[in-house]
């Protein structure tokens, strides 16, 4: 039984992580999206950086 606990945890521990990077990477597609299209090429340039460091975190 307690087995079959920890492997239904793991599972959605592991469930809920690719969903998270999912829809990190799709708001930062979408983010990235609307600052290419309305912003100038410098602030752009600086909202790359910021979100591209947020990356990290969903790495691990």
């Amino acid at each position: 039984c307690t087995s079959t606990l920890a492997t239904l945890k793991t599972k959605a521990d592991k469930d809920d992580r690719e969903l998270n990077q999912r829809l990190h990477q799709f708001a930062l597609t979408k983010l990235k999206g609307s600052y290419n299209a309305q912003a100038n090429s410098d602030v752009t340039s600086v909202v790359e950086q910021v979100l591209d460091s947020t990356k990290e975190a969903f790495e691990e």
